[in-house]
């Protein structure tokens, strides 16, 4: 028997913004858990521009009998996707913490309860998470086939930095204990990635080959839609800033696939600098530079 009056066991949460579209369905999928562990829904809300204010406080006085405790936090104007996300990660008070955005949802009314079963029985672990189904404008497909990976168990460090993606965010849950984000965590271009790797760092995760969850591909709001090289550049140097800030706290064997990353991603950058000198937008840029100082 659950009691919403007593500490949580587990902390789901959900950032959102601009997911008017999809945020009843995730939020429905999230009470409909069949648990027998306390659970806290955090629900935090970058000031969207469109209904999700209605749909989230509708929701929340829908189930205000329900077990699950909820609290709903809206900012009064928007702090960035990365802000948010590090917002509400704070303010999760359970021993787990299991992440869906607001776009995504899960599928199987025992997700919860089967990642909770596993990392307690096994103490070692400091995380797991499972196949989603992908959800296209034109088709559905299971996210690891989509992805060509080949996962086996444990999950290590190293699985996370030689692919690359490997972990769908709706389907984490880990140990709050093992989050350790790097101070300029809110300045960087994505969190997922940064997340898992602090969690797994030293430790190990376990993968479930299951579709449990679903995750939605190229919503407008989503980091999937960043098409600007030089953005891609921006983030790849974000990447080397956390893998160095995750380097200091890394085994010695750990290191090594840290530093084999970011010679990776110093290499990409190269290249697509060299693809932006090459490019038509460059060769306009100098004839117009010309121009001007002609002039």
């Amino acid at each position: 028997m659950t009691d919403k009056n007593m500490p949580p066991v587990l902390s789901v949460c959900v950032i959102t913004y601009g997911h008017e579209k999809y945020l009843k369905q995730t939020l429905e999928s999230i009470i409909q858990q069949k648990v027998n562990f306390n659970v806290e829904l955090i629900i935090s809300n970058d000031a969207s521009p469109d209904n999700s204010d209605k749909i989230i406080k509708d929701f929340v006085d829908e189930n205000s009998n329900s077990s699950m405790n909820i609290r709903y936090f809206k900012h009064d104007y928007n702090i960035g996707a990365i802000p948010n996300f590090k917002f509400a990660l704070e303010n999760c008070n359970g021993k787990y913490i299991a992440v869906c955005e607001g776009d995504d949802y899960w599928l199987n009314i025992n997700k919860l309860q089967k990642q909770v079963d596993f990392l307690e029985v096994n103490n070692d672990y400091s995380c797991c998470f499972h196949d989603v189904k992908v959800i296209y404008s034109d088709r559905e497909v299971s996210f690891q086939k989509d992805r060509g990976n080949k996962i086996t168990n444990p999950v290590k460090l190293k699985d996370l930095l030689e692919s690359e993606w490997l972990v769908p965010t709706c389907s984490f849950v880990f140990k709050r204990e093992n989050m350790v984000l790097p101070s300029f965590f809110d300045k960087l271009r994505f969190g997922d990635f940064i997340l898992f790797c602090s969690v797994i760092v030293n430790s190990k995760g376990h993968y479930i080959d299951e579709e449990l969850g679903a995750y939605r591909r190229n919503n407008f709001s989503s980091m999937t839609n960043e098409t600007v090289f030089l953005g891609k550049i921006n983030l790849k140097t974000d990447y080397i800033q956390f893998l160095n800030w995750l380097s200091n706290s890394a085994s010695e064997i750990d290191k090594v696939y840290i530093n084999a990353r970011i010679d990776n991603e110093i290499k990409e950058i190269r290249n697509q600098i060299i693809i932006y000198r090459n490019s038509k937008f460059m060769k306009l840029y100098m004839k117009m530079r010309s121009i001007m100082v002609r002039k």
